[in-house]
Parts: structure tokens; C-alpha cells; sequence
């Protein structure tokens, strides 16, 4: 007996039609997506993740009011308990408007639900270690280069604790709009893609 592939088409497209409805393409908040570069490597977007860190720092520095804190200053005692004396990495640090503020650059929030947690948990020890050793309020949050939230953002991105570039643009006085930033980063990315190849 032949199986006949058609008779099987129609069939579960008549018992399950919800299987055959058109999906419509879900936007990615990826590396890709954000420079709008689809062939980037996975080492490269991880890459550019870190070069976007320094891009938030240097933009910071040389085009802002806000004074960034050299990470090598910074915290001499651990920040997590038991772990004695260590220092630990700061993305960055900005004083501003009479406050710190710790940021942790995150191109990609969508961290599984057990890393998530841990991230803010993270961000808000160091966030309080900073203001232990510094003597003033220190604000910690993720800082992400996507824009602003957008709807059908993946739920990690609802967070509060979520700062977006439009809203670090205002913290630090600096006017980007959001085609401005977005094309920014694109030639950004194929600047330096151009150099890493």
C-alpha cells in the first residue's frame, strides 16, 4: 500500500486547522535585528555585545554631563556574601543628577527564567555596594541598546529594572532619536565588521 501524501495534507488540515494558519514572523531582539546586519556570527554578536557596553561608556564621557566612574576604582570588597575580598566588574558607572547609577549593559534581556532573576539580584548588590562605599544613592538597572520598549518585546523586557537607550539618552543630556540610533549602530557594526573579517 502506497501512503499517499495528499489524502494526509487534507486530512489533518481539515481535523487540526490551527496547525495551517500563516504565522505571522516574529521580530527577533537579537544582535542581528538591532544593527539590521542578518549574517553576524554568534561569536560576533556576542562580541558587539561588549562593544556596545564601551560605545554606552564613551558616548557617556565625551558627550554628556554625566561623570563616569573608571571601573578599576571601583568596589574592593566583594559584593556577594562569603566570597571575601574581591572586586568585581562594573559595565558601567555615572554620576548624575546628585545619583549614581549602575548599569549593566544587556544587548539581549531574554534570559531564561532562572538567569533573569539572578541578573537583577546581581545588579542591585552592586548597585547597593556602590552607595555603601560612595555615600550617595546609587540606582542600578540592566541598560539595553533597544530603543524603547516595543509590545511584542519578550515579558523580561516589561521590567522596571530595564533601562532603554532613549531613556539612558535622556538621563545623560544626550539627543539621539530613534532612526538616528538605529542607523547609528548600523554603520557602526559595519565599520567594525569590516575590521574583525
Amino acid at each position: 500500500m502506497q501512503v499517499d501524501p495528499n489524502i494526509i495534507f487534507e486530512n489533518t488540515k481539515k481535523e487540526h486547522p490551527n496547525l495551517f494558519n500563516k504565522k505571522e514572523d516574529e521580530k527577533k531582539y537579537n544582535a542581528k535585528t538591532l544593527v539590521n546586519i542578518k549574517n553576524l556570527t554568534q561569536s560576533e554578536s556576542i562580541r558587539l555585545g561588549g562593544l556596545l557596553e564601551r560605545v554606552f561608556q564613551f558616548i557617556a564621557k565625551n558627550y554628556s554631563t554625566a561623570q563616569v566612574l573608571e571601573r578599576d576604582r571601583i568596589l574592593s570588597e566583594s559584593v556577594f556574601t562569603n566570597e571575601g575580598k574581591k572586586s568585581k566588574q562594573i559595565d558601567l558607572l555615572l554620576k548624575t543628577k546628585g545619583k549614581y547609577y549602575y548599569l549593566e549593559s544587556k544587548l539581549n534581556c531574554e534570559l531564561d527564567s532562572e538567569k533573569f532573576p539572578h541578573t537583577l539580584s546581581k545588579v542591585d548588590k552592586v548597585a547597593q555596594a556602590i552607595q555603601k562605599e560612595y555615600g550617595c544613592e546609587c540606582v542600578g538597572r540592566l541598560v539595553t541598546p533597544w530603543y524603547k520598549y516595543e509590545k511584542k518585546m519578550p515579558h523580561q523586557y516589561k521590567n522596571e529594572n530595564i533601562m532603554f537607550a532613549n531613556e539612558y539618552f535622556d538621563l545623560i543630556g544626550v539627543d539621539f532619536t530613534e532612526d538616528e540610533w538605529y542607523n547609528w549602530l548600523n554603520l557602526f557594526s559595519k565599520k567594525w565588521l569590516e575590521e574583525v573579517r
